[in-house]
């Protein structure tokens, strides 16, 4: 009986099969509507029920948020597309209440993988963030929270403090968009990943920020990478023999 060699098929396919695992490995964990370009239904403010506005589709907005188009007077040019959250106060007295929107996402979630937010904001000169006096607080973030199965937040990481233009402390520049990121591993108990894009103030501030174009992105585990770089090599090998 002869024995059949190893087809180039067989090397294509495999190749290309390891190479799609890997692919899904770091693909970015599906965001809806990361952009906010789609609207739907309304949106009372939770802090001012005066304030009603379209909802951003799979985003839970709270306090002042709202979502706006660039084709609407006093808003500013979104970073890659039609629309932005625009998110600003509560300007209460007391330090720190935040007002922007989140999104929980709990699909294949477990202790230990690492996750990447990443997204723009904008300090836009027609609402600009301003501290009033010297001790105001106010800045803007995006936040990755790790939930247990209760639904409660077992740790929160934020990203860079985005502070007012006036600010002695990394003043935010107006009128440009900001590329910010933040990186965190869920701890054990680990469920859920929410992600938040807030403007965190108090009464001596004033003055919103823009997000646009958030993503979430989990980082494949090193021994993921390893096995799958180790059967690309294998086939590589086997293929090569078979063609000598």
């Amino acid at each position: 009986m002869r024995t059949r060699k190893v087809g180039g098929s067989f090397c294509q396919w495999s190749i290309a099969l390891i190479s799609l695992a890997l692919a899904m490995e770091t693909a970015s964990a599906q965001l809806v509507n990361g952009g906010f370009e789609t609207g739907a239904g309304l949106y009372t403010n939770t802090a001012d029920s005066s304030q009603v506005s379209t909802a951003a589709i799979g985003w839970t907005q709270f306090n002042y948020s709202s979502r706006v188009s660039t084709n609407t007077t006093g808003a500013p040019i979104t970073a890659h597309s039609g629309y932005s959250l625009r998110s600003y106060g509560p300007f209460g007295a007391n330090c720190c209440d935040a007002s922007g929107a989140y999104e929980v996402i709990s699909n294949g979630v477990v202790a230990g993988q690492t996750w990447v937010l990443d997204g723009f904001a904008l300090n836009w000169s027609g609402d600009p963030m301003t501290n009033l006096v010297a001790s105001a607080i106010a800045f803007g973030v995006i936040q990755i929270q790790f939930r247990n199965a209760g639904g409660y937040a077992i740790w929160d990481y934020d990203g860079p403090h985005l502070f007012s233009v006036n600010s002695t402390t990394n003043p935010t520049p107006l009128n440009t968009w900001i590329n910010c990121s933040v990186t965190a591993t869920a701890p054990s108990g680990t469920t859920a990943v929410a992600v938040y894009a807030m403007h965190v103030g108090d009464d001596k501030s004033g003055g919103s920020i823009f997000w646009d174009d958030l993503s979430l992105t989990q980082i494949p585990e090193p021994w993921t990478m390893s096995l799958a770089l180790a059967g690309l090599l294998g086939i590589a090998v086997l293929c090569r023999s078979r063609d000598r």
